[in-house]
C-alpha cells in the first residue's frame, strides 16, 4: 500500500566519478519491496534497500538500509522502531467496530508473523514473481 508522494530512487540521476580512478561511485542498485508493505506519505526508498514483507515505513521516512519483515521503520534516516507487528486494511472510522483496542475484531491475514520468522504462507507468497516490486537497474 503506497501513500502519495512516495519516491523510490534506484539511481541518483547524475553520475559521480572518483577523480583518481574514473570509476562511477554512485552506481544503480535494486530496490526490493516485499509483499503486503505499507509505505507512508512522502517516504523515500533509496538504492540497494530491501523491505521485508508485512512491514510499515513511516511518514516522511528516508530508507537507506534494509528493513526486516513485520517491522516498522521511521525517521531520517529510517531506523527500525518496532518489530513483530502486523497490519490490516480495515479503516478505523469506516469499519465497525470503530474502536479497535486489540486484534480480536480484525480478520487476520496471512501476514501475521514475527520479525525474522516469516510464516510459510508469506514466504511462499512473497516468492511469487508478481508480489515483489523490483525496480530497474542501469548498468
Amino acid at each position: 500500500m503506497l501513500a502519495i508522494g512516495v519516491q523510490m530512487r534506484a539511481d541518483d540521476g547524475h553520475p559521480i566519478f572518483d577523480v583518481n580512478t574514473g570509476k562511477r561511485v554512485n552506481i544503480s542498485r535494486d530496490i526490493i519491496v516485499g509483499a503486503h508493505v505499507w509505505i507512508g506519505y512522502n517516504a523515500s526508498i533509496l538504492a540497494g534497500v530491501s523491505i521485508g514483507s508485512g512491514s510499515v515505513i513511516g511518514l516522511g521516512s528516508v530508507v537507506t538500509k534494509d528493513v526486516p519483515n513485520n517491522a516498522v521503520a521511521a525517521g531520517n534516516p529510517a531506523r527500525v522502531v518496532r518489530t513483530d507487528i502486523a497490519w490490516e486494511r480495515p479503516h478505523l472510522s469506516l469499519t465497525k467496530p470503530y474502536y479497535k483496542p486489540d486484534a480480536s475484531t480484525v480478520a487476520k491475514s496471512r501476514w501475521w508473523a514475527r520479525t525474522g520468522e516469516e510464516s510459510p504462507e508469506s514466504v511462499e507468497f512473497a516468492a511469487a514473481p508478481t508480489t515483489s516490486s523490483r525496480w530497474w537497474r542501469r548498468a
